[in-house]
């Protein structure tokens, strides 16, 4: 059977532009499901004949990605990070998922000099950018106090599963907590014999099968693309200044926060990172939208697994070397 070409625009919000397109040929069944999950809309298309057992397999993932939400989520009552970000204590003993999320967390860290950091809730929140926030700008004076109790810095992974964090340092998994269960799911599937499916949290793709085409959104236009993605079996990420911001006299303000300073960035409208996981990708994509085009470019270059898109504030694209070989147009 021919294979059906399918376009997903990249974006962190259903409302802001999904749309699909098929080239008429003859495919086999597809399902598709999807819910809200990790605070965005998560897609999942499964192109089997075997319709029961895509449906067991699409309903084994949602499980796994509300398992990571309630346990991950800095939102959820009762999850890990909830307990800790609540907590007065300033040494925890973890479980191992947790502790080495939190280490791949340290490893971005280090790789993107310091501008990817979990650490920022408090500065997350005092943007209203948390859940159930009205976005607003705070003060100068409320900033510079919210940094103070903010960074990864303050945080240290210890032997025996020992997490310690200093200065009430709170966590929000936001920037990686997607890609890492997008990777989960793609498990899964792989572990209930499905060959051909794609999984879409909010932006950040992966897909079994190699007939899937990735549409790259306008960050202009919420039912553009720009540009049109072969994947050829890695995963793909986007982080946009569409997806969740604030205007006020004229300044455009996004839900991705420079750790340096306690402002949402402002050096590019869309940053898409394609690596081997999820996660990395997931990760990658807000700390070099945070690093600006230039350094993200430069980062790109010096790394062997991951190739970068940017859009800049002016609308000028930066291509690392290698992302051309996956672009159709």
């Amino acid at each position: 059977m021919k294979n059906t070409i399918q376009y997903i625009v990249v974006s962190i919000l259903f409302a802001a532009g999904f749309y699909f397109a098929y080239t008429g040929r003859d495919n086999p069944s597809e399902i598709k499901r999807t819910s809200v999950v990790l605070g965005t809309i998560v897609e999942i298309k499964i192109r089997d004949d075997d319709t029961e057992k895509a449906e067991d397999a699409a309903s084994r993932v949602f499980e796994e990605f509300r398992r990571i939400d309630n346990l991950f989520s800095a939102y959820k009552e009762g999850s890990i990070i909830g307990q800790i970000n609540n907590s007065l204590s300033d040494c925890f003993i973890i479980n191992d998922e947790l502790f080495n999320l939190l280490e791949e967390c340290n490893d971005i860290w280090k790789i993107t000099g310091r501008t990817f950091d979990v650490a920022l809730d408090s500065l997350t929140d005092l943007w209203g950018f948390g859940e159930g926030g009205s976005p607003a700008r705070p003060s100068d004076e409320n900033i510079k106090k919210a940094l103070c109790c903010c960074g990864w810095e303050n945080i240290s992974l210890l032997p025996g599963g020992m997490l310690r964090k200093e200065n009430n340092v709170r966590f929000n998994l936001g920037a990686i907590a997607k890609g890492y269960a997008v990777d989960r799911g793609i498990d899964i599937l792989k572990e209930n014999g499905i060959g051909n499916a794609l999984i879409n949290a909010g932006g950040e793709i992966r897909q079994l099968g190699n007939d899937w085409v990735i549409g790259v959104r306008d960050p202009n236009n919420e039912s553009g693309i720009v540009r049109e993605l072969k994947l050829n079996g890695k995963a793909v990420a986007t982080s946009g200044n569409y997806e969740q911001y604030f205007e006020e006299d004229g300044i455009r303000y996004c839900h991705i926060i420079n750790p340096a300073d306690g402002y949402p960035s402002m050096h590019c409208k869309s940053v898409t990172v394609i690596a081997d996981d999820g996660m990395t990708a997931d990760a990658l994509a807000t700390g070099i939208f945070v690093m600006g085009p230039e350094a993200g470019i430069r980062l790109a270059e010096n790394l062997a697994d991951a190739e970068v898109y940017i859009i800049d504030r002016y609308d000028k694209e930066y291509f690392s070397s290698g992302f051309r070989k996956y672009m159709l147009r």
